[in-house]
C-alpha cells in the first residue's frame, strides 16, 4: 500500500510558492481533488502521481510513503543500461496499475509457481535445472528451443505476457511480481531480435524460479541457465570435440555460426556453453574472438516486430490483434474489461504500457471502441 508524503509535499509547495489552486491548475484537476489528496482522503491515480512529482520537482520516492510493498519488479534494460530513477518510478506506477487490474481477477491457478531448490552457480546444478525444464517442455535432450517453445513455457507457469513496442533501443523486458494474487507479469519488448527474445524469456523465467538469489548472483544464474537450456551439455560436448580437431580459428568461427543459424541462437551463447563444458571437464578452452561474428549474425536476424507487422509502425488494431495471437496473451481482454468497468482514460493506458500518449490514445480507442479527441 502507498500514501502521499503530505508533509514533504506541503513543504515543497511552500518552497516553490505554489498554493492549492495553482497546483490544481498545473495538474489539470479540480481544487477539491487536490484538497482530498492533501488530506490523504483519496490517492491520486498513478498517472497523476508522476505528474505531481514533475510539477513539484520531486522524485516519486519523495512524494510517496510505501507500506507493505505489493510486489517486486526487475528490469532488463537495453545493453544493461543503469536502472535510474525515472525507470524505477515508472515501474512503481506500472506495478500499482497491474495490482489494480488483477486484484479482482480470479487467479488462473491456486498453485504457486515452484522455486528451484537451493539454486547454485555450479555447472552441474545448472545443467540439471535446464534438463528439468526441457523435460517439462517435452523436448528431446538436444532439440532446438524456439521462441514458440519459450512462449509455451511461460503459459505453463501462467505468467502474463504483455507485448510492448519500446523501440529497438528501448528497455528489453520488465518482470513484475504481484504478491496478492501471486501473479507474474512480463513486459516484453517485441522490437527485439528473435534470437535475443528467446534468450531473454528464459532468462526472466530463471529469475522467477530463483526469487531469493542476491541480484548479482541471480543475473549470473539466469544467463547460465538460459544458455544451458538453449544449447545443452550434449550439444556443447559434441561441438567442442569437433572444434578441437580444427586448427584454423576462422573455420571454428564459421562452424559456430552455422550452428547458431540452425538453432536461432546467437554465436556468443554457443561459444560460452562450449567453453563452460570444456572448463568443467578440464579441457583446453576455445581461444577465439567470437564477438564480430556474433555481431554480423545478429544483423541478419529480424526483429520480431518486423515478422509480425507489415508496416514499420503498426496501427493499434494490428499491434493488439497480431501480438495477442502470437503470444496467446489474454492481457488485452483483461485490460479492456478493467478500463471500461473503472471508467479509465487513455492516460491510464499510457502509464500501464509506458508508451507515448499519442499511441496510448489509439490503443485506448481501439480497446474501448471510444473516439478520443485531442
Amino acid at each position: 500500500m502507498k500514501k502521499l508524503n503530505i508533509k514533504a509535499i506541503l513543504n515543497k509547495m511552500e518552497e516553490l510558492g505554489i498554493h492549492q489552486a495553482g497546483l490544481a491548475k498545473e495538474m489539470g484537476v479540480s481544487r477539491e481533488s487536490i484538497s482530498q489528496w492533501l488530506k490523504n482522503v483519496k490517492m491520486p491515480r498513478p498517472a497523476y502521481l508522476l505528474k505531481l512529482a514533475t510539477v513539484l520537482e520531486m522524485s516519486f520516492s519523495e512524494i510517496v510513503i510505501k507500506e507493505d510493498p505489493i510486489g517486486t519488479y526487475a528490469y532488463r534494460t537495453h545493453r544493461k543500461a543503469k536502472l535510474n530513477e525515472p525507470r524505477t518510478e515508472k515501474a512503481e506506477v506500472m506495478m500499482d496499475l497491474l495490482d489494480a487490474i488483477f486484484k479482482e481477477k480470479e487467479p488462473a491457478s491456486l498453485l504457486a509457481i515452484p522455486k528451484l531448490e537451493s539454486p547454485s552457480l555450479n555447472y552441474d546444478y545448472i545443467q540439471k535445472a535446464a534438463r528439468t525444464i526441457r523435460n517439462l517442455m517435452n523436448l528431446k535432450e538436444t532439440q532446438a528451443v524456439t521462441l514458440k517453445h519459450s512462449i509455451a513455457l511461460m503459459h505453463t507457469f501462467q505468467i502474463i505476457l504483455i507485448p510492448v513496442l519500446w523501440t529497438e533501443k528501448g528497455d528489453q523486458a520488465l518482470t513484475i511480481h504481484l504478491r496478492k494474487p501471486n501473479q507474474f507479469c512480463l513486459y516484453l519488448n517485441i522490437e527485439t531480435k528473435v534470437c535475443d527474445l528467446t534468450f531473454w524469456l528464459i532468462h526472466e523465467l530463471a529469475h522467477i524460479l530463483t526469487p531469493d538469489l542476491p541480484q548479482k548472483e541471480a543475473e549470473q544464474f539466469a544467463d547460465s541457465f538460459a544458455g544451458a537450456l538453449l544449447f545443452p551439455q550434449e550439444n556443447a560436448k559434441k561441438l567442442g570435440k569437433e572444434l578441437s580437431l580444427v586448427s584454423n580459428t576462422g573455420s571454428q568461427i564459421i562452424r559456430i555460426q552455422k550452428e547458431a543459424t540452425t538453432r536461432s541462437v546467437a554465436p556468443t551463447y554457443i561459444f560460452k556453453e562450449i567453453n563452460c563444458y570444456l572448463e568443467r571437464n578440464d579441457k583446453p578452452l576455445l581461444d577465439i574472438n567470437i564477438f564480430p561474428a556474433s555481431t554480423n549474425y545478429r544483423k541478419s536476424v529480424p526483429l520480431l516486430s518486423d515478422l509480425l507487422f507489415e508496416e514499420k509502425t503498426p496501427s493499434a488494431m494490428q499491434y493488439i490483434e497480431k501480438s495477442s495471437v502470437f503470444f496467446g496473451s489474454a492481457f488485452w481482454d483483461t485490460l479492456t474489461r478493467w478500463l471500461i468497468a473503472q471508467e479509465k482514460t487513455s492516460s491510464t493506458v499510457q502509464a500501464v504500457l509506458n508508451i507515448p500518449l499519442i499511441d496510448a490514445k489509439e490503443v485506448y480507442s481501439y480497446l474501448t471502441k471510444k473516439e478520443i479527441s485531442d
